[in-house]
């Protein structure tokens, strides 16, 4: 008995309408696309404009990478990428400042924007006397995204400018790191500190629940503020942007969503 392939020859001779309706059903789902930001060089720059380096331009530098690939219809055959694209369902991001685009869907996909390195923060605290900051020019493309995604010391928390280009956002998710383990008791550095802190230990099946979520919001009050800060901030700035519905999850969370073993809900708190 010959072996299946995983090749149907017999595709194209199959009926426009199941085709396109093959199609149909073959496209992305919800999605969390990442975008990965880093400096590519060691150069500072200091906060008054100049770098430590006369050579060096400041615009240019900052590097995108971004994790997902592809979606797969774009590469099947011509009859599928002229679907994909046919739908209008995605737009192309970043360019102009990658090899290669990102195709998003600002109405279901959520972006999440992610700062790799101590470079990136001098590059978003730094002042370029008057040249556009690299993460505000970032920021700028995002006028149409709806969700966004980021990590609790993002330093676009420190820019309330870069929120206000975010026109059309409708759901900030804050990703805060390390918390489930304090929770769990997994942090303990040495038997001595596992014994004293026994009555703090809390088993997986409290996750979620009502009291650790009211422990969240204690261990996490820090990171809230800052956030209700500088949206208060981008409101006094930009009087005409409309505040976003903030969500909050864990590292645990995320993990777990990524992986396909929990699906992503609109709950302020997912812990």
């Amino acid at each position: 008995m010959p072996l299946p392939t995983p090749t149907f020859h017999r595709f194209s001779r199959l009926p426009i309408e199941i085709r396109l309706k093959i199609w149909a059903l073959a496209m992305p789902g919800p999605r969390i696309v990442t975008i990965r930001i880093k400096s590519r060089d060691s150069v500072t720059i200091d906060a008054t404009g100049a770098t430590a380096d006369s050579n060096s331009q400041p615009h240019g530098r900052e590097e995108l990478r971004s994790a997902p690939s592809a979606p797969a219809l774009l590469h099947v055959c011509r009859e599928s990428r002229r679907m994909f694209l046919g739908t209008k369902r995605y737009s192309s991001y970043f360019g102009d400042l990658q090899s290669y685009p990102v195709y998003f869907d600002h109405d279901m996909d959520k972006l999440e924007v992610i700062c790799v390195g101590d470079g990136v923060d001098t590059w978003a605290y730094a002042d370029f006397g008057g040249g556009e900051n690299p993460l505000d020019r970032i920021m700028r493309q995002l006028s149409r995204v709806k969700r966004l995604q980021l990590w609790d010391g993002s330093p676009f928390f420190d820019r309330p400018a870069s929120f206000g280009r975010c026109s059309n956002l409708e759901t900030l998710t804050v990703i805060v790191d390390g918390a489930t383990y304090y929770w769990l008791g997994e942090n303990r550095e040495d038997e001595c500190d596992q014994q004293e802190d026994e009555r703090d230990r809390h088993g997986p099946e409290t996750l979620g629940s009502e009291e650790h979520i009211m422990w969240y919001q204690w261990f996490c009050r820090e990171e809230i503020a800052g956030v209700e800060l500088m949206l208060e901030e981008v409101m006094e700035e930009f009087p005409e942007w409309k505040v976003p519905r903030v969500q909050w999850r864990s590292d645990r969370v995320l993990e777990l969503i990524a992986a396909g073993k929990m699906e992503d809900s609109q709950d302020e708190w997912m812990l």
